[in-house]
């Protein structure tokens, strides 16, 4: 195993624990703010899971979204809006003191954090399996369907290339290597 690999098992093992750890912790106190806001205690253990559950959907969403080269916003605005609300119910559950409010604010706050370095770990491991699998493809030249590509992300800068391969009916591989050519051209 290479000295790489190796760091980056450990480094995985160690998100993975942070997670593992602050889920629990968050599920705890939200089982107990669940029953005292009246949720039968039968039903309490779902709701921490419905709560933390949209972070790891936000992450996830995020992670989906930079691979396909999409923008990544509303699942930012995911993770970070429930993010906020299970730390607020966290922090309700906790004694008034400032102590006792910080230490239940972390296990959110660290859920969150370590989601999407997860995430950031997978994004790499998949983006360079991909370059390591997928030889480097010249873009054959279509003049129509490139300058067509090109003029479509002219007049819409943010639109992502799944965007583009809707409103363009082409593949989003095709869509992709074009854009790509055309960004590496101007690049030079």
């Amino acid at each position: 195993m290479s000295p790489t690999r190796f760091i980056l098992l450990l480094f995985g093992s160690i998100v993975c624990l942070i997670i593992l750890t602050a889920f629990v912790l968050s599920y705890a106190n939200l089982v107990e703010t669940a029953i005292e806001a009246g949720i039968s205690p039968t039903l309490a253990p779902m709701w921490p899971v419905c709560l933390d559950a949209f972070l790891l959907a936000g992450s996830l969403f995020i992670l989906r979204a930079n691979l396909l080269g999409e923008s990544p916003r509303p699942g930012w605005w995911v993770l970070l809006t429930f993010t906020g609300v299970s730390t607020a119910f966290n922090v309700y559950h906790s004694p008034e003191n400032f102590v006792a409010q910080a230490a239940h604010a972390v296990p959110p706050i660290a859920l969150c954090v370590s989601l999407e370095l997860l995430m950031m770990i997978l994004k790499s491991d998949l983006t360079r399996e991909t370059k390591v699998v997928e030889p480097r493809i010249e873009v054959v030249e279509e003049p129509e369907e490139v300058e067509k590509v090109r003029l479509y992300f002219e007049q819409n800068p943010g639109a992502s290339v799944n965007k583009a391969r809707q409103d363009l009916k082409m593949s989003w591989k095709r869509v992709n290597e074009i854009k790509q050519s055309q960004f590496h051209q101007t690049q030079k």
